[in-house]
């Protein structure tokens, strides 16, 4: 019998990105400040979905986020058939700019149900993860079940097939400095962890076109 030939479809994936201390300077300086002073810092929960008490916009660190990021916006554009490109009325005078930076304090048993974002372009970065899976395990309430999410990031699509698929990421404190870069439109969600009274510490965008996607 002769091998048969693979064939794959086409899909959108996302980028994982390593930051170093210096890169997130910045940043950790301005959730330093939101972090001393929640009641004077501006909340951002009405505008996202997540189950959390403590979310917060950005202002002053929006700038270097931009720099920093945005050169992985022109890598996920070449990685996946140039979708920000083709989603563009005209790329050549529509750049794309940072609409919005937040930060999630999120304490245990909190969690981001099912959600997608506005813009083109999504990130998170992960300043501090107050545990590993290992610990997770000793108290979770999935820990005796055939799939435990204990703690975990999740992206959900659809396949060729029409099924809805997971691809769960283990969001332990190894991947603190880490992130994820993924198209707005891409649902995704934020299990609950349990072993620490610490928070989760994680820093999300959008990125827009301008003179659209302009919710």
């Amino acid at each position: 019998m002769k091998t048969a030939e693979q064939v794959n479809f086409e899909n959108i994936g996302f980028l994982k990105m390593s930051f170093t201390e210096a890169e997130l300077a910045p940043v950790r300086a301005e959730v330093a400040k939101i972090s001393k002073d929640f009641e004077q810092s501006r909340s951002h929960n009405a505008k996202l979905a997540g189950n959390l008490k403590n979310s917060y916009l950005m202002t002053e660190s929006v700038k270097h986020v931009y720099n920093l990021m945005a050169p992985h916006v022109l890598q996920f554009d070449e990685k996946f058939g140039r979708y920000v490109t083709q989603n563009s009325i005209a790329p050549e005078s529509s750049p794309i700019y940072l609409k919005e930076l937040w930060v999630n304090f999120q304490h245990k048993h909190e969690f981001n149900p099912p959600h997608e974002h506005y813009g083109i372009i999504s990130f998170v970065m992960w300043l501090k993860i107050p545990y590993t899976f290992e610990e997770e395990k000793k108290v979770s309430p999935g820990a005796g079940s055939n799939h435990d999410v204990s703690g975990k990031f999740c992206f959900q699509y659809t396949n060729s097939l029409g099924d809805i698929c997971n691809h769960f990421i283990e969001a332990d404190k190894s991947l603190e400095n880490h992130g994820l870069m993924f198209s707005a439109k891409m649902k995704h969600s934020v299990f609950p962890f349990y072993s620490s009274d610490d928070y989760r510490v994680s820093v999300a965008g959008n990125f827009a076109i301008k003179g659209q996607n302009d919710k």
